[in-house]
């Protein structure tokens, strides 16, 4: 698959909608890991920002981010303290003006809007299981098993008696190069 090509104007906001994204998973793994709560399509997995509108400003995503984060962490401070810092970056710019969904009228929009569904297909299928993620980044078994176990790698999913984990996050955890996330 090509990278995807912002504009110079997308640029910008780039970092805020990979962060938005990233904050949405890490909400979606410690719910499911935390509750019976299952987040099985991805419509749900949309819910979490959108809370089912069709179009909406990124001002209003992280505002039902943290309202969902609220309600379902249990005051995990971690995350809702990222989410407070991600909302005062993205009202403090142009960002929280814009939409994204189903009706994107502008061309940043549009960008920015195929940007956040391919992170979002990113995040959630950027993921193997702790034996490929041994081998790719010659990091033991037994010490991404116990990082998953103990929650210091947060975007992890246990798949029967199987963890399966996220590569980049792996990568920046064990200080790995190549942790250029923004790649997708």
């Amino acid at each position: 698959m090509a990278k995807m090509t912002l504009s110079e104007e997308s640029k910008k906001y780039e970092r805020m909608v990979a962060d938005l994204v990233k904050l949405q998973f890490l909400v979606i793994r410690y719910v499911e890991r935390h509750t019976a709560l299952k987040y099985i399509t991805l419509r749900d997995v949309d819910n979490v920002i959108t809370n089912g509108r069709p179009t909406i400003t990124y001002s209003r995503a992280v505002e039902n981010l943290y309202k969902h984060a609220k309600i379902r962490t249990r005051n995990c401070n971690i995350i809702l303290d990222s989410i407070v810092e991600l909302k005062s970056k993205i009202d403090n710019s142009e960002l929280g003006k814009l939409k994204f969904g189903v009706n994107t009228p502008t061309k940043i929009e549009y960008e920015l809007d195929q940007y956040l569904l391919r992170r979002s297909f990113f995040m959630s299928t950027g993921m193997v299981g702790i034996k490929d993620a041994s081998e790719m980044l010659n990091i033991t078994e037994s010490a991404i098993k116990q990082a998953c176990q103990q929650e210091r790698l947060l975007n992890t999913k246990k798949v029967g008696r199987n963890w399966v984990v996220h590569i980049p996050e792996c990568k920046a955890y064990w200080n790995v190069e190549d942790t250029n996330d923004l790649k997708y």
